[in-house]
C-alpha cells in the first residue's frame, strides 16, 4: 500500500510539472525590401508581449527568413534593418504556429539640400553593407596592379598582440578613431609550435591556445560591442 501511494505521488508530481511547462509556438516569415522585393538578410526581429517584455528575438537568415520560438500570448513584432524604416505590427494574439508572410521594409531616405546629382559615380560610394572605391575615378592608380589599388585605399596600420587585452583595446581604439567603427572582423592570427605530443612543452601549448583560440575570443568580444550598437557586423 505504501509503495503504491509513493508511486501515485511521483506520477502526480510529474504530471503537474509537465503541465506547468510553457508550450512553445513558432512564428516565422520573411523580411524584404518594399521597393525591389529582394530579401533583407540578417534583419532583426523581436517579439514583445503585452506586458512589454521581450519574449524572443533574432536575425533573419541570408534569404530574409526568420523564426521565433515563443509561448502563446499577445505580441507586437518589431522589424529593423540598417538603412530602412523600422516596422512594428499591431499587438495581436498568437496561439499556434504561424507564418506571417512577408514583411516589407521601406528604405529610409534623408533629403539633402544643395546636392547636385550627376550622371557618373563618385570615387567613394557608401552603400548599405559596404564602402565602394571606384578605381577608375582615381588617375593615380588607373591601370595599376591590385597592389597599387590596395595601397591607395584608405587604411590604418596597427600593431596588435591578441594575447594581451590592452593591445587589443588600443588597436580597436585606433581603428575606431579613424573609421568610427569596426564593421568586419577577420580572426586570422595564429601560430604553431610543432613537436610530437610527448615532447610538447606546456608553455608551447599555452602559447598556441592563447593566440589561436583565446585571441579570437578577445578580438570578437571587443568587436561585437560596436556591431551590436550599429546593428550590423560580421565576424569571421
Amino acid at each position: 500500500m505504501t509503495r503504491n501511494t509513493a508511486s501515485l505521488f511521483i506520477l502526480s508530481l510529474y504530471t503537474l510539472t509537465s503541465f506547468g511547462q510553457s508550450r512553445q509556438i513558432v512564428l516565422s516569415g520573411t523580411i524584404a525590401d518594399a521597393d525591389s522585393g529582394e530579401p533583407l538578410p540578417y534583419a532583426t526581429v523581436s517579439a514583445i508581449n503585452r506586458e512589454g517584455d521581450l519574449a524572443d528575438g533574432g536575425i533573419a537568415d541570408e534569404n530574409g527568413f526568420f523564426k521565433l520560438n515563443i509561448p502563446p500570448n499577445n505580441y507586437t513584432l518589431n522589424f529593423e534593418y540598417i538603412g530602412f524604416e523600422s516596422v512594428a505590427t499591431d499587438i495581436k494574439p498568437y496561439s499556434s504556429n504561424t507564418n506571417i508572410g512577408t514583411i516589407k521594409l521601406v528604405s529610409s531616405v534623408e533629403s539633402l539640400e544643395g546636392v547636385d546629382v550627376v550622371g557618373q559615380s563618385a570615387e567613394v560610394e557608401i552603400r548599405l553593407d559596404k564602402r565602394v572605391y571606384n578605381v577608375g575615378k582615381n588617375n593615380l592608380i588607373r591601370g595599376g596592379t591590385v597592389s597599387d589599388v590596395l595601397e591607395n585605399v584608405p587604411s590604418v596600420s596597427v600593431d596588435i598582440d591578441v594575447t594581451e587585452n590592452d593591445s587589443v583595446e588600443k588597436c580597436f581604439e585606433k581603428v575606431e578613431k579613424e573609421f568610427s567603427s569596426v564593421d568586419i572582423l577577420v580572426n586570422n592570427a595564429g601560430i604553431t609550435k610543432d613537436n610530437i605530443f610527448p615532447r610538447l612543452k606546456q608553455d608551447d601549448w599555452d602559447s598556441v591556445i592563447d593566440t589561436n583560440l583565446t585571441g579570437s575570443f578577445r578580438t570578437s568580444q571587443r568587436a561585437i560591442k560596436g556591431m551590436m550598437k550599429n546593428k550590423w557586423g560580421r565576424i569571421l
